[in-house]
């Protein structure tokens, strides 16, 4: 009755064990499938100040304007690219 025991219990032991093997793979799959490429980024130009209407900016000292990284894909469809 012990040896049937024993056998049970160390062939539950392996199937546990592959079933946390195969989980395990399953799970480092779905990480890999869930990271993204970078994204396409352009310059976006921003004022830290408010800019005077009619004003061009090249006559603003060179402190008042950031470019910072933008994502292409949030980018408006009527913006200006000059």
């Amino acid at each position: 009755m012990i040896a049937v025991a024993a056998v049970f219990g160390l062939l539950a032991v392996f199937v546990a064990q592959s079933w946390l093997n195969s989980q395990a793979e399953a799970r480092l799959k779905s990480i890999d499938a869930q990271k993204k490429s970078p994204a396409a980024t352009r310059s976006l130009v921003v004022a830290s100040k408010p800019l005077r209407f009619g004003v061009e900016p090249r006559n603003y000292q060179r402190q008042l304007l950031h470019r910072l990284p933008f994502e292409k894909a949030h980018l408006a469809e009527s913006r200006s690219d000059s």
